[in-house]
């Protein structure tokens, strides 16, 4: 996964997550809004500290 820049100010967290490029297996190219699709979605992130 690549690194993006800093978000500006009024720039959106959910606008920014949605944009992210994802590669990773299983998952179709593009966005997380592509993988997301358009139907309602619980998205819940886990941050991992080790």
């Amino acid at each position: 996964m690549s690194h993006s820049t800093p978000l500006g100010v009024g720039d959106s967290v959910v606008d920014a997550s949605l944009s992210h490029a994802l590669d990773g297996y299983r998952l179709a190219p593009g966005t997380l809004a592509d993988q997301l699709g358009e139907s309602p979605t619980l998205l819940v992130f886990l941050r991992h500290y080790g």
